[in-house]
């Protein structure tokens, strides 16, 4: 997975210093229970009345009987019916507590927006109105040039950036959130070379119209991102040499990083455990070296 490209843009930009709870449902033994003689045996519990002694057989029960088969896949059935049943309203459980988490950020956020907002107005209005219009017109040309300063870094980044980062989004046989969540980190990585004024040059691969993420990362305004967006794979773009392959399951961390070389993170959002994918498809290409982002070592 890579929920951290995020940091690893922040590493780069700075000197190196750096896994269904089957359930069965409880195993019932009905065992006869003897009758005396005329006398009629007590019911079972699964609801049979067993002859008596003196009373033949009608052939049912023993035709029953003499199909254990049947009970067994009845009650499995049943349990994985249960099983299945419990993990359906655990899984709107939690996501009724991730939307409920959500709205509660959404509105501290509009909350503290607010305040800013009213106490940015009392500010104002303390102000003569020679004063209040010098301050706003200072405050305009400071966002003039912060802008214009974030468009030079990311030109400059974009036609000679150094290292190379791209985001291989071939995998894309995830579900409709992990599409969203992977467009989410992309612009995460987008948003933090942008901000710390970064040199590393951003490139997504297999970017296609059969990529069932292409979508989610138009939605969030991928095509007005200055970073390299290819059709093409990692594999076709890049000689496999110059490839730094980083996934969680490599042997090795990555103790630094070389400007000629170019880093590769897996396109995976773990909602799901889904392990070796990356490392799979790194070998399956022939890459050469793979590392793993050395987070227990140097990460909070």
């Amino acid at each position: 997975g890579w929920p951290l490209s995020a940091k690893l843009c922040m590493a780069m930009a700075a000197p190196p210093d750096t896994q269904g709870i089957t359930t069965s449902a409880p195993s019932q033994t009905h065992g006869d229970v003897a009758a005396e003689p005329g006398q009629t045996a007590p019911p079972r519990s699964d609801g049979v009345i067993p002859p008596s002694a003196d009373q033949p057989s009608t052939g049912v029960a023993e035709e029953s009987l003499g199909q254990p088969g049947a009970a067994t896949c009845s009650d499995g059935a049943a349990a994985m019916s249960k099983a299945e049943a419990r993990r359906i309203r655990k899984e709107q459980r939690k996501e009724e507590r991730r939307e409920f988490m959500k709205n509660q950020r959404r509105e501290k956020k509009r909350a503290k927006q607010q305040r800013k907002q009213e106490a940015r107005q009392e500010f104002l209005e303390a102000m003569a109105p020679d004063e209040r219009a010098a301050f706003l017109e200072k405050k305009k040309a400071e966002v003039v040039a912060r802008k214009a300063e974030e468009q030079a870094s990311l030109q400059h980044a974009f036609d000679s950036g150094r290292p190379r980062v791209v985001i291989n989004c071939s995998f894309s046989n995830t579900s409709c959130k992990e599409h969203t969540s992977l467009a989410k980190q992309a612009q995460m990585a987008y948003t933090a070379v942008r901000d710390l004024r970064s040199p590393v040059q951003l490139h997504l691969t297999s970017v296609h119209a059969e990529n069932t993420s292409l979508r989610a990362l138009e939605a969030i305004g991928m095509r007005g991102w200055l970073i390299h967006v290819h059709e093409k794979s990692v594999w076709e773009l890049f000689d496999v040499s110059q490839l730094v392959i980083l996934s969680p399951d490599a042997e090795e961390d990555l103790e630094d990083v070389q400007e000629d070389l170019v880093y590769v993170i897996g396109g995976i959002v773990d909602r799901s455990v889904s392990k070796l994918q990356s490392l799979e498809q790194a070998q399956q290409n022939g890459a050469l070296c793979l590392r793993r982002l050395p987070i227990r070592r140097h990460g909070p």
